[in-house]
C-alpha cells in the first residue's frame, strides 16, 4: 500500500515537471514568434523608402491586399459576430480605420523626409498619446510612475527632432509627420480595444481595414492619383507591406495577447525602431547621428518604463 501511495505521488510529479516543460517550451516559442512579429513591422521603414510611388496610393494598395487575404477568415466568422456589429461599434470601426488609413500615410512620408531611425522611433511615441484621451474619455488614470516615462518619452522625441534640425525644414516635416502618426495610432489603438471587448481579432480587424481602404481610396481620387501605371517596385512593396509588415507584424501581436500580457507586447514592440535602423543600416547604410542615437535610447526606456507600470 505504501509503495502505491509513493509510485503514485511520483507520478504526479513526474507528470507535473512533465506539463511544466512543455508549458515553458511552448511559451519560449510563443515569445519567439512575437520577436518574429517585431521584425515584420520593422520592415515597414524599408518598404516606405523603396517605392516611389505616392503614399497614399501605397496606403491604398496594402489596405486592399489586406481586405482581399482576409475576406475568407471574416466569412467564417460572419454569421456568429455580425449581430455585435452595433452602431456604436460600426462607428468605432469607421473611426479607427481612418486613424489607421493617416497613421500610415504620415509614417511613409516621415521615413522618406527625415529617415527610418528617426521616423520609426518617433512612431513610437503613440504610448505618451494614449493616456492623453483614456484620461477624459475612458476614465483610465496612468500612474505616477507611468506618467515619469510618457514625459522621458516625451524628452527623447525632442532630442530626435533637435537631431534632424540641421537637416533642413523637410527633416523636421518628417519629424512632424511622424508624431502626427503616434497620435493617430493612439486613437486607433483605443477603438480597438473598445471594439475588442466583444469582437474577435479577425472580425474587427477585417472591417478596420476595409473602412480604411475606402477612405484611403477617397483621398486617391481627390488628390487626383492614378491608379494604375506604377512600377513593378511599387506594387511588390505594397504587396510586401501588407503580408509581412501587417499580417506577419500587427497581426503576429495580436495573437499574442492571448499568451503574454500587454505590457510583454508593449515592451518586445520598442526593438522595432533597433530592428529597423539595423535594416537601414544594412541596406541602405543609412547611419543615425549620436543625437538621434541617444533620443532613441531615451524613448525606449521612457516607453518600456510606461509600458511596465501602465495595466
Amino acid at each position: 500500500m505504501v509503495y502505491k501511495s509513493l509510485a503514485s505521488i511520483l507520478a504526479r510529479q513526474y507528470n507535473e515537471v512533465r506539463v511544466n516543460h512543455m508549458a515553458d517550451n511552448r511559451y519560449i516559442k510563443e515569445k519567439f514568434i512575437i520577436f518574429l512579429g517585431v521584425v515584420g513591422v520593422s520592415f515597414s521603414g524599408i518598404f516606405a523608402k523603396l517605392f516611389h510611388a505616392p503614399s497614399m496610393y501605397i496606403a491604398f494598395l496594402r489596405l486592399l491586399i489586406l481586405v482581399v487575404v482576409m475576406a475568407v477568415p471574416f466569412a467564417r466568422v460572419w454569421s456568429r459576430e455580425k449581430s455585435l456589429l452595433t452602431p456604436k461599434t460600426l462607428v468605432c470601426c469607421a473611426v479607427s480605420g481612418l486613424m489607421l488609413t493617416l497613421h500610415f500615410a504620415s509614417f511613409f512620408e516621415a521615413v522618406r523626409l527625415a529617415s527610418v531611425a528617426s521616423g520609426s522611433l518617433l512612431i513610437n511615441t503613440s504610448v505618451f498619446f494614449v493616456p492623453m484621451i483614456t484620461i477624459p474619455c475612458l476614465g483610465e488614470r496612468p500612474s505616477a510612475k507611468a506618467w515619469f516615462g510618457m514625459i522621458l518619452t516625451f524628452i527623447g522625441s525632442a532630442v530626435v527632432a533637435m537631431a534632424d534640425s540641421g537637416g533642413g525644414s523637410n527633416v523636421l516635416l518628417g519629424d512632424a509627420l511622424a508624431v502626427f502618426g503616434a497620435l493617430c495610432m493612439a486613437v486607433y489603438v483605443i477603438m480597438g480595444r473598445v471594439c475588442r471587448r466583444t469582437m474577435s481579432t479577425t472580425f474587427y480587424t477585417t472591417i478596420v481595414y476595409f473602412f480604411a481602404a475606402l477612405a484611403t481610396l477617397i483621398i486617391v481620387l481627390a488628390q487626383g492619383i492614378p491608379l494604375t501605371g506604377y512600377e513593378p517596385l511599387d506594387y511588390a512593396c505594397a504587396f510586401g507591406l501588407a503580408i509581412v509588415s501587417t499580417l506577419f507584424g500587427h497581426s503576429v501581436f495580436s495573437w499574442g495577447l492571448k499568451y503574454v500580457s500587454a505590457a510583454y507586447i508593449a515592451t518586445i514592440k520598442l526593438a522595432e525602431p533597433v530592428v529597423a535602423a539595423i535594416l537601414a543600416l544594412i541596406i541602405f547604410r543609412e547611419m543615425p547621428g549620436a543625437l538621434t542615437i541617444l533620443g532613441g535610447a531615451v524613448i525606449i526606456i521612457g516607453v518600456a518604463w510606461t509600458a511596465k507600470y501602465t495595466e
